[in-house]
């Protein structure tokens, strides 16, 4: 039974502090925002991120302003109350719980302010709510027609508005910290993503700090898909897996469905020879967190490179593989989707029908890489790389040298090639060749430093058995690996750092063989030095370009 003498009032102060707690990063606030932007239909939205000064580069303010239909007083008001009337929605709306205005908004910032003017009004209406007005009131407070200031009118004839919204982030919290450069870059590149489909639909045009409007970014490349299927797949073009977009049952008593679009996108490493892999990395994002399923409602992205748990994304034959899923408003009573828009999980029997009819995708995904690691390679076999000029002279300079053994006792210093020579059989099977880059390995067999396709469990370098007569030492270096793309290819064909570096590595490659011609128990431990070294440089590299760029600070 209801007990009437049972408290009737929540505890406004606490429920909005866990609102405004719900885990929004300055980036899903910021969008969650510009949604409403979208849903009122406005043809240019322009964020201003501002700081304290030029010599403090803090945030201290965030405007978003935009040419959509606008509101009148009671819409204004319905935006800033808790929990808005679900009829003031639209069915397309990017909206679901009437929070995000207010849970975005509270968890940036102390104080946010609405201006808005409908298309058919004459005056700009003005609201706001405070969390200092909150907590001195404990109650939910929406302070009405207030008077805009010179600040505000400003923005009114900087953009042009003859109606439109404006929401302003005063007093910010959590951003505090952050640099006003790096949110630019950031909010850039979240809009860029979020909302390009109705960048390339609709003619939206998004501007951040910039006269510039944002340019799209689709990371299924849709508009370069041709008419061939993966059957056709040639590894330098965009190819769709489905002949057309694949319709899945999500509840079939609601009739509500999912959309799947799965695509294949070029193989990066074919485009080696040519000199432009780093160009189509960098084009078509092919990273290992890009892999994966970008889930999309109405049109915009709320969920970007997701597994679901159909698949792992250390496997790097999945690089070129993206999936799109298409949910509509009707579909939102059928999953679980979070106040921000951001996280959701869907019915078990629609995740099984998923992976059924995903799973021959991954498959022949793995088989197309694996297709075009053999051509790659067959190619390579037939010209040679820009790598072979690289260590051209390394290569001149080093071919002489050999492996030598110092006893302790004595200091006496005696060549080891006999060792190698007497134990080449088994130090060949110990370090076997792969079959992908054999036929590189025969082609430069009087080199003794050699780059290789890539190299097993990520490593940079890897001792081999080549050079005269093939019986010496040889280093393998992985081209696949960051340290060699970002450091190695910077530097000038044959200068001095190549050649120290080459020296550095041909050297680590005799001393581990060295110690393993007399004994190989310590082969396994060479071979996790060699796998821990190669990682540690990665993401020592990544890292180090990172913050010089601004790209691995965090909001």
């Amino acid at each position: 039974m209801i007990r009437d003498d049972r408290p009737k009032e929540l505890p406004i102060v606490r429920l909005l502090a866990g609102i405004r707690n719900m885990g929004y990063t300055f980036e899903s606030a910021i969008l969650d925002i510009v949604d409403n932007s979208v849903t009122a239909m406005a043809n240019n939205i322009y964020i201003l991120i501002q700081g304290k000064n030029k010599v403090d580069s803090r945030i201290e303010k965030v405007i978003i302003c935009d040419d959509g239909k606008g509101m009148n007083c009671d819409e204004v008001f319905n935006a800033l109350e808790l929990g808005s009337p679900e009829s003031v929605y639209q069915d397309n709306s990017l909206s679901k719980y009437g929070f995000g205005l207010k849970s975005a908004g509270l968890s940036q910032a102390n104080a946010i302010y609405v201006i808005s003017k409908h298309e058919e009004e004459n005056d700009w209406n003005k609201a706001s709510i405070s969390w200092k007005d909150i907590k001195e009131n404990n109650r939910y407070i929406v302070d009405e027609n207030l008077t805009l200031t010179e600040e505000e009118k400003a923005y009114i004839q900087q953009f042009n508005l003859t109606n439109g919204t404006i929401v302003i982030l005063d007093e910010l919290i959590k951003v505090s910290k952050v640099k006003k450069n790096l949110a630019v870059k950031k909010i850039t590149e979240k809009c860029a993503i979020t909302f390009h489909r109705f960048m390339e639909k609709n003619n939206l045009k998004i501007y951040v700090n910039s006269d510039d409007a944002i340019k799209p970014y689709d990371p299924l490349f849709c508009n370069e898909i041709g008419d061939n299927l993966m059957t056709h797949y040639d590894g330098k073009h965009v190819c769709n897996y489905f002949p057309s977009s694949y319709p899945l049952v999500i509840n079939p008593k609601t009739k509500s469905k999912a959309t799947i679009k799965a695509v294949l996108l070029p193989n990066p490493p074919l485009y080696e020879r040519e000199g432009l892999q780093k160009k189509i990395n960098q084009k078509y994002h092919i990273l290992q967190k890009n892999i994966g399923f970008y889930i999309y409602r109405n049109d915009r992205l709320i969920v970007e490179a997701t597994t679901l748990a159909l698949f792992s994304r250390s496997e790097p034959r999945l690089l070129a593989s993206r999936i799109s899923i298409d949910l509509d408003t009707n579909c939102d009573d059928d999953i679980n989707l979070d106040v921000k828009k951001t996280q959701l999980v869907f019915p078990e029997h629609f995740m099984e029908q998923l992976r059924d009819l995903l799973n021959p995708y991954f498959r022949r995904s793995k088989d197309l890489w694996d297709e075009m690691k053999i051509r790659k390679a067959n190619e390579l076999q037939e010209s040679p790389t820009d790598s072979d000029a690289l260590h051209s002279r390394s290569n001149e300079m080093l071919k002489g040298v050999a492996p030598v053994v110092c006893d302790p006792q004595t200091g006496d210093v005696k060549p080891m090639q006999d060792a190698v020579v007497n134990n080449i059989a088994d130090l060949k099977e110990q370090y076997g060749i792969d079959d992908t880059v054999i036929e590189e390995l025969k082609r430069k067999n009087k080199q003794r430093v050699v780059t290789v396709s890539e190299l097993p469990k990520g490593m940079l370098w890897k001792p081999g058995i080549g050079g005269e007569n093939n019986c010496q030492v040889i280093v393998e270096l992985s081209r696949q690996h960051p340290f060699y793309e970002k450091i190695y290819k910077k530097l000038e064909v044959g200068s001095d750092a190549v050649v120290i570096l080459d020296a550095f590595f041909l050297n680590m490659a005799m001393a581990e063989m060295g110690i393993n011609c007399d004994d190989n128990k310590y082969a396994k431990i060479f071979e996790k030095l060699r796998q821990s070294v190669s990682h540690q440089l990665e993401n020592f590299i990544d890292l180090e370009l990172d913050e010089d760029d601004d790209e691995d600070e965090s909001l």
